[in-house]
């Protein structure tokens, strides 16, 4: 089989592939069927192959082929599940977008390839969200039916805006890729409609990064309807730029309103204004990982057969995930090397909470780990006798109630909230556990919390 695909290929001439025009109009109703069988073929190289193939005929015939490989396209999308053929399949998608394919039709595939809630393997989803990308940046260049115009610019980034919230760390990576591209690209109004659909996500990280790359760029920063809607965006943040002096440059003479964490005063009638928690914007995941590089984590960097704690995190299994938490909870248990002030504790925070779903884990082994990591930074605030940010009190409290009346967490998750009462105000960890038991239904947390509040 692999050598009658090798004697097909060749019959295509050259790269770059050109079919004589003759050849154009020819009738492949019995060839794409053989060579689509193929794909269930047990052999990586027979299935590889036949890909190959396919992209031969994608290049050399082109428009002509479409009604021939449309339904091929999105087989090559879970073909790329499978390690061993990713490369392959990456190829052969790429040979589709602008000689057969366009845009419109790559949207239709992927936006339904990407829905994690339907499609369950994160390998699909980042492939996918890859190859979109891929087509953003090639752009007219792939070929005639590569032009991408402002709806297709706009239906790609809602796109990659749903898959933002993906479960997986690595399709949420890729998404963000996606917009990077398209607010990258030379064409204004392409931008235009990109930032129109950020503006609209409840997710303010997403919007600085996106901005901070447009002037890097060189590109136009906002429209002014964009730019009247940055505070409210940065509203929802859990924390805030060092100085007002930042946010000001980047809204021009705008008055800057400051930020605070919403704190209704009805609720807390006695809390004053200066006791109320200044928001900072939390660093980005690329952010944090490059703050922890520069830390004296045993293995950071290491490959992921020699326990290397990042290659750990991004694991798919539990027990090597689980084996990275513990070597970042080693690390803080035998004493960080700077002052508690200076430490990058939220890029630790940001980065185990990309990693963990954001601490929504269902292995009860990984969340018993997350809290000893909440556990070693209370411990370290609290032998500093330094006050911990709200951001991780608000994380650490909400896991620590909703696993308050698991037995197999009896032992951790009271005496988290306990030991956040000392590097918190008790009123701050109260609030937010009262907060978080009023949404759960069962009535063994709300007995366990106060029982807790009792003792």
């Amino acid at each position: 089989k692999t050598q009658a695909l090798k004697l097909l290929i060749e019959c295509g001439g050259e790269k770059p592939f050109k079919i004589k025009e003759s050849s154009d109009k020819g009738d492949y109703r019995e060839l794409v069927p053989l060579l689509r069988n193929l794909f269930s073929h047990t052999h990586f190289a027979v299935v590889s192959g036949a890909m190959e193939a396919f992209a031969m005929l994608a290049e050399g015939i082109r428009e002509n082929m479409f009604s021939y490989l449309r339904p091929i396209l999105p087989l090559l999308l879970q073909k790329t599940k499978d390690k061993k053929l990713t490369a392959a399949s990456g190829r052969c998608l790429d040979s589709f977008y602008g000689n057969v394919v366009s845009i419109d039709i790559v949207l239709e595939d992927v936006s339904d390839s990407t829905n994690w809630k339907k499609q369950k393997n994160a390998l699909i989803r980042t492939s996918s969200l890859e190859y979109l990308a891929r087509c953003i940046e090639r752009g007219k260049e792939a070929g005639k039916r590569g032009v991408i115009n402002a709806s297709a610019a706009k239906a790609a980034a809602k796109v990659a805006s749903n898959s933002l919230s993906d479960t997986d760390t690595v399709p949420r990576k890729a998404a963000m890729e996606v917009l990077k591209k398209l607010v990258t690209t030379p064409d204004e109004s392409l931008i235009s409609c990109v930032v129109e659909v950020v503006k609209g996500l409840d997710n303010p990280r997403v919007y600085k990064a996106l901005q901070s790359l447009m002037n890097a760029e060189g590109s136009q920063k906002l429209t002014e309807k964009n730019e009247k809607e940055v505070p409210n965006l940065n509203k929802k943040c859990s924390s805030a730029d060092n100085s007002d002096g930042v946010i000001k440059k980047k809204l021009g003479d705008k008055k800057v309103k400051s930020r605070t964490c919403v704190t209704s005063d009805k609720t807390h009638p006695k809390i004053k204004d200066e006791d109320k928690e200044i928001c900072e914007v939390l660093p980005t995941l690329d952010e944090a990982l490059d703050i922890i590089s520069r830390l004296s984590i045993p293995d950071w960097d290491a490959p992921e057969d020699e326990n290397g704690v990042l290659a750990g995190l991004r694991s798919s299994a539990w027990k090597i995930r689980m084996k990275g938490l513990e070597s970042i909870v080693l690390y803080l248990q035998n004493g960080i090397s700077s002052d508690v002030d200076t430490f990058p504790f939220s890029s630790l925070f940001v980065t185990i909470k990309e990693h963990t779903k954001s601490f929504k884990e269902s292995n009860f082994n990984i969340v018993k780990t997350i809290l000893s990591f909440f556990d070693s930074v209370t411990v370290i605030h609290k032998l500093a006798t330094k006050t911990l940010d709200l951001f991780f009190c608000k994380a650490a409290a909400t896991l620590a109630v909703e696993k308050i009346a698991d037995k197999k967490f009896i032992s951790l998750a009271p005496l988290l909230l306990s030991s956040l009462c000392i590097v918190r105000h008790p009123k701050d960890i109260l609030s937010i556990a009262i907060k978080c038991v009023q949404a759960i239904k069962s009535p063994l947390p709300h007995e366990a919390l106060l029982k807790w509040c009792y003792n």
